[in-house]
């Protein structure tokens, strides 16, 4: 019954979809922040807790690289394979940070989610869902959305 478990968890997953981020489908835009990107980096964790594990859990993925100065948070799957979200930062100075976030395109992981967490860099403040327009840059690789 132990296996069974798991297993019934991954062939629902097969069976459903479950493919995480896709590169060319899934929404994802770019910005540029007047944030140190350390900054940007535990933004992007607290976000990625509070609001983009779903009721599974998810896992919460997070490196940084202090030499290279950048980092990347990403929540996946349970076998960690499957990426939902993920957020790509990058130090282009002492105080500006490139960050790229990408988002499944399904469920809690859409565009919704791609602007709650650039919220979440750009006032400091983790937040699950968008309310703010923003004065920074922003260049989309996804559909505009209506």
């Amino acid at each position: 019954m132990r296996m069974f478990v798991p297993a019934l968890a991954m062939i629902l997953c097969v069976l459903t979809g479950c493919t995480g981020i896709s590169p060319g489908r899934s929404p994802s835009e770019t910005y540029t922040f007047p944030v140190p990107y350390e900054q940007a980096y535990k933004m992007a964790i607290a976000m990625s807790e509070q609001c983009l594990r779903s009721v599974t859990r998810y896992p919460v993925v997070s490196t940084i690289d202090r030499q290279t100065r950048t980092a990347q948070v990403a929540v996946t799957g349970l076998l960690e394979k499957a990426h939902y979200s993920q957020v790509d930062i990058r130090a282009l100075d002492d105080k500006r940070t490139e960050v790229r976030i990408t988002m499944w395109g399904e469920s809690i992981w859409g565009h919704e989610a791609i602007l709650a967490m650039r919220d979440s860099i750009q006032f400091g403040v983790p937040t699950c869902f968008s309310s703010m327009p923003t004065k920074y840059s922003s260049s989309t690789d996804s559909e505009p959305v209506p």
